[in-house]
């Protein structure tokens, strides 16, 4: 799996995990989708602890999609990633339900790669899904892996 790139969304809405989840299943990318909820869950998982010590189940993402409206700043775990060489390559895309001016001047200014306004309505949702999991794991050359051969 690790392979083929693996997307970690941060996210504390349960619903909005489950309606991203689903969407990459539908393109499907559901294999290679994994959640977690706040700043403790994102480090454990980023240095592979605890639960996530099998690399097998749980492999280390070649995205992050952040939410930093959670009850927990994201803004924390987004500063956390980017005082860290051996996570400075990771792509981490802000996506959030903010489309506040200073919050996105704030999450480039942190590192972020780029900032997505979560959409509005499921099948919106699934549309940008569809562009994400395309652009991130299809068209971007990352560190450390090939693209996804087949289109979405």
């Amino acid at each position: 799996m690790s392979e083929t790139g693996v997307i970690l969304l941060a996210d504390d809405n349960t619903d909005d995990v489950e309606l991203v989840r689903r969407a990459f299943s539908r393109i499907g990318l559901g294999n290679h989708f994994h959640s977690v909820c706040g700043l403790n869950e994102v480090i454990k998982y980023l240095r592979g602890d605890e639960q996530y010590r099998d690399r097998t189940r749980y492999p280390f993402p070649h995205l992050l999609l952040l939410d930093f409206k959670m009850r927990v700043d994201g803004w924390e775990i987004l500063q956390w990633i980017r005082q860290r060489p051996e996570y400075r390559r990771l792509p981490v895309v802000v996506f959030t339900g903010s489309n506040y001016p200073g919050d996105i001047d704030r999450a480039y200014d942190l590192g972020a790669n780029s900032y997505l306004v979560k959409p509005a309505t499921p099948e919106e949702l699934s549309e940008a899904v569809k562009h994400i999991g395309e652009f991130w794991l299809r068209v971007t050359r990352l560190p450390g892996r090939d693209p996804i051969p087949k289109r979405l």
